[in-house]
């Protein structure tokens, strides 16, 4: 099925575009630096999918709003 091959890739694309946006600049993801120093770029880009996910869930399922606090 060709629609659920391109769903399943969106929300890996993000965090792999996020993290080498960010290489240059180690103070603002320090977090996704760690992962990557450990593991492998790909593995890092699952990782902040995966964290990405969960930020979202806790925020739908406890109707709360955003801080990057």
């Amino acid at each position: 099925m060709i629609g659920s091959v391109g769903a399943s890739t969106v929300p890996l694309a993000y965090p792999s575009w996020a993290y080498w946006g960010a290489e240059g600049k180690p103070e603002s993801c320090s977090w996704i630096n760690g992962v990557v120093n450990r593991r492998n770029k790909n593995v890092a880009a699952v990782a902040l999918a995966n964290k990405n996910a969960r930020i979202v869930w806790a925020l739908l399922a406890h109707d709360r709003d955003f801080r990057p606090d």
